[in-house]
């Protein structure tokens, strides 16, 4: 299996809050790259990266934009995946792990102090 890797030639200014057009269109475009599931077993669907892969693509993302950068690594560190894999039962693994590579729970969101 063929994995891809997102953000390669896009070209995209730091101002993404700016348009929730184009946020859609860029979550759109890491949906369809799995951009979600670097930690996710191919058996759930997901690229199941390894450490160092995921670091480089986390690099080339944040180099083009680190609010992009962090839109992929939360899901993919502190999501509901890793707990899946490591308690959820078969079931819930079978029902959940494969929806998650596709798209980001949204069970899980970070906000910014505007102090």
């Amino acid at each position: 299996m063929r994995k891809q890797i997102v953000a390669g030639n896009w070209k995209m200014n730091n101002d993404l809050d700016a348009s929730k057009s184009l946020v859609k269109k860029v979550i759109k475009k890491l949906n369809e790259h799995k951009a979600f599931s670097y930690i996710i077993p191919e058996e759930y669907d997901g690229l199941n990266f390894n450490v160092e892969t995921q670091s480089r693509v986390l690099t080339k993302l944040a180099s083009v934009n680190p609010g992009l950068a962090v839109t992929v690594m939360v899901p993919n560190s502190l999501g509901p995946g890793e707990l899946l894999q490591h308690y959820g039962t078969d079931n819930q693994k079978k029902q959940y792990l494969p929806k998650l590579s596709t798209k980001p729970s949204r069970t899980f969101r970070l906000y910014q102090s505007k102090n």
